[in-house]
């Protein structure tokens, strides 16, 4: 359920791309989200209240590390942009046990309820799982529900990028009724070892009939800078959230071009990767 910051603001995000990180392997999707946050300084409108995460709340990380002015941040906060058309789910802290599927239908209804136009999930899966074709071709891989196929001819043959393998699990056993069936199970199955609940949720969306596209990286844990911006990278190609500086935003020509050239400029966030001290104005 979502709780915007203020009773008196009516906020609709019908029309909206919806963007949100998985709790996955190196908690790159997150990462790329503070990025994003940061560098559109978007606004903070509410919060997503689910009993399915876990309570969370600690120093808002979009400060300096050595600033001291006691404002917090809690588990689920909900950011938006009105010039780009995004709201974007930031998650600090894991799902309940056992609760995956039923936060995912909780977000496929709050999706429905606010008709957003699409929605995007970044995340990340196990590189030591890689097939021998995933390791050929880079890290980055993306995968489009049903809703969202109409994606696919400008990913694959505007931004030659690779759609996620598919790859079959040798102990599962698909039972399928006749061949329209088995196709459709079988363009549904998808592997993604420390995905969290990536796959989950992309099954949520087929079934609800919502465009979803997920962009993944392959990684190990550690320090995922580098593979969060990838994530950040391949997204503003698509939705060109951001341009170099001064480059004509009338001018369609060589668009790809200048969002290759964007600066992306590192949030608070990623200089706590390994903590910060604890402030006494937050007891």
């Amino acid at each position: 359920m979502f709780v915007p910051c203020s009773d008196e603001e009516e906020i609709s995000f019908a029309g909206f791309t919806f963007v949100l990180p998985a709790i996955s392997v190196g908690n790159v999707g997150q990462l790329a989200i503070d990025l994003l946050i940061h560098n559109l300084c978007l606004k903070r409108v509410g919060y997503f209240y689910d009993d399915c995460i876990l309570p969370l709340v600690g120093n808002n990380p979009f400060d300096e590390p050595d600033c001291n002015d006691g404002s917090l941040v809690t588990s689920s906060e909900v950011f938006m942009c009105d010039q780009s058309k995004i709201v974007v789910l930031q998650l600090r802290a894991p799902l309940a046990k056992g609760c995956r599927q039923i936060f995912c239908d909780n977000i496929a209804k709050w999706v429905k309820k606010s008709e957003m136009k699409q929605t995007v999930l970044l995340t990340s899966s196990i590189a030591s799982e890689r097939s021998d074709s995933q390791i050929q071709n880079g890290p980055f891989r993306y995968l489009l529900s049903p809703k969202g196929k109409h994606l696919e001819k400008t990913f694959l043959d505007q931004y030659g990028w690779r759609c996620l393998e598919e790859r079959h699990a040798s102990s599962v056993v698909l039972v399928v009724k006749n061949e329209k069936q088995k196709e459709s199970e079988r363009n549904r199955d998808v592997f993604l070892s420390g995905g969290g609940y990536t796959k989950s949720f992309y099954h949520t969306c087929c079934r609800e009939s919502l465009p979803l596209a997920t962009f993944l990286v392959f990684c190990a844990e550690g320090d995922n800078i580098p593979e969060a911006t990838i994530l950040l990278y391949h997204l503003n190609i698509w939705m060109e959230f951001k341009r170099k500086k001064n480059s004509n935003k009338n001018c369609e020509s060589n668009n790809l071009a200048k969002t290759l050239e964007v600066e992306w400029h590192e949030p608070p966030s990623w200089k706590n990767l390994y903590g910060t001290p604890r402030y006494s104005t937050i007891f």
